[in-house]
């Protein structure tokens, strides 16, 4: 009951926009990267952004109550990744946030060690992420949904406290990892080891098949039993 409850607000919490006048950023007035947002606000891509540095972040989120529209364009690094590993070792990241409430949406990102990683509160929705170390890496509290991660040496998605629904994850390392969350309706195959690995959280309605393992279950992961799993069956 304490889970769901703090799923419920947590949907409240990340439901909107924040009210902000719109930023642009435009790839083609940037001198060097990362592009640094230090300003609450809403930031919304005019063009591709390309970044050759192996330890740059494309954009670095530097406060709260950000929202950051890729607007359909992609954010590429220099990492090539598949399953089985990475050109590069690095501490690239295509959008990176360490304030609360940052949601990222509506774009491309591949070429970097994370594609996007919040550290603190917010959502990730509509984006496509691959070739990267771990594709969407989040601490806590976070909406993850509608987006497609592949090639990722890694993990798919880590989902800590938050939310992961309607994401498509496959030929990673590893899919998922849920820690604290819900996870539910996401399509997660292909994946060379565990599929789901799920630590105190309550899944279902997920298609998880043909992965290493299908799902891991840890302490107190509850399966609701509505899953379909390589065998066919319930699981």
């Amino acid at each position: 009951m304490k889970l769901i409850t703090r799923i419920c607000a947590l949907l409240a919490l990340c439901a909107g926009s924040y009210g902000f006048a719109q930023t642009l950023i435009n790839p083609g007035s940037i001198s060097s990267y990362p592009y640094i947002i230090n300003t609450s606000g809403s930031y919304k891509l005019t063009g591709n952004i390309n970044v050759t540095s192996t330890t740059a972040q494309a954009i670095y989120i530097n406060t709260n109550n950000v929202t950051v529209d890729l607007n359909g364009y992609s954010i590429t690094g220099p990492n090539v990744c598949t399953a089985s590993g990475c050109s590069l070792s690095s501490g690239s990241a295509g959008v990176q946030s360490n304030g609360n409430n940052a949601v990222v949406m509506n774009g491309n990102i591949s070429g970097f060690s994370w594609g996007v990683y919040l550290t603190g509160t917010g959502r990730i929705e509509n984006m496509n992420i691959s070739s990267c170390l771990s594709c969407i890496n989040t601490n806590q509290q976070v909406i993850i949904r509608h987006n497609i991660v592949f090639n990722c040496s890694a993990w798919g998605i880590t989902v800590v406290n938050g939310v992961a629904t309607e994401n498509t994850i496959y030929a990673c390392n590893y899919g998922l990892y849920a820690h604290g969350s819900s996870v539910n309706t996401n399509s997660i195959s292909n994946n060379t080891n565990y599929g789901l690995y799920a630590w105190n959280s309550v899944f279902g309605n997920n298609v998880i098949m043909s992965n290493g393992t299908d799902i891991y279950s840890g302490p107190a992961a509850l399966s609701l039993k509505t899953n379909v799993c390589t065998t066919g069956s319930a699981c």
